[in-house]
Order: C-alpha cells, then sequence, then structure tokens
C-alpha cells in the first residue's frame, strides 16, 4: 500500500493503460488500494478512452532510428524512411532512440541482439521493415 501512495504522490498515471486496456484502478486487488487510486484520479484529467498519450507529449521530439541484422535492401529501406521523417539514425542504442528497427525470418521473428535487449529495457519501439 505504501508503494502505491508512493507511486501516485510522485505523479504516476493511474489513468494509464496496459496492453489490455486496463488501468491501475481496474486491477487494484484490495479496496484500499483502489480507494488510493481513485483519490488521486480526481485531481488527475482522465485522458480520452481511445486515447493512450497526447499529442503535446510528442511535439518536439525527434525521431530516431537504430537498425539491427537488416539485410543491404532493408537498410537502404530504412534510411529512405528515415530522411522522409526527418529522424536521425544512428549506429549504438542510447536513450535518443525511439524505435529500433530489427530484420525479420520467414516467421516474422527477429534475432535477439543487444540492440533488441536495450529496446526492450528502455521501451523503444520495436519493428521491423515491412
Amino acid at each position: 500500500m505504501e508503494c502505491v501512495k508512493l507511486l501516485v504522490e510522485r505523479g504516476a498515471n493511474v489513468m494509464a493503460r496496459n496492453t489490455h486496456g486496463l488501468t491501475p484502478i481496474d486491477i487494484a486487488k484490495t479496496e484500499d488500494v483502489r480507494e488510493a487510486l481513485l483519490l488521486s484520479e480526481k485531481s488527475a484529467v482522465a485522458p480520452e478512452e481511445d486515447s493512450f498519450m497526447e499529442e503535446d507529449i510528442c511535439k518536439g521530439v525527434r525521431l530516431c532510428f537504430v537498425s539491427s541484422s537488416l539485410t543491404k535492401e532493408e537498410m537502404l529501406s530504412a534510411q529512405k524512411c528515415s530522411k522522409l521523417l526527418d529522424a536521425k539514425m544512428v549506429e549504438i542504442h542510447s536513450t535518443e532512440v525511439t524505435h529500433s528497427i530489427h530484420g525479420v525470418n520467414a516467421e516474422g521473428l527477429c534475432q535477439r541482439t543487444l540492440k533488441y535487449l536495450k529496446a526492450i529495457l528502455c521501451g523503444t519501439w520495436i519493428i521491423n521493415t515491412d
């Protein structure tokens, strides 16, 4: 319970939805936790139901791509996309990377590389060239 209160005090968004569309309030295990979340919800502005993030969050953020295990053709495609979107293309994963572009096999699975692991740990979008 103390952890919940601390997270809320430090600005945790109680209206954030997980991949199943549920908020912390939806999945609260006890009534005490639900009440703590509901109290903080009254002071927060709820996002629209279909919206996961506000448009203003993305303003001023430049797209930054890193790639891994791409063929020459896929690399050319990624570079072309980068130019069209005015995105920065880097060789080493860092906190500025917004999208990690990975080559995939016939089953749509990508090789597990250090860049792939860093993308997961940093919450970076992992995409392929399709």
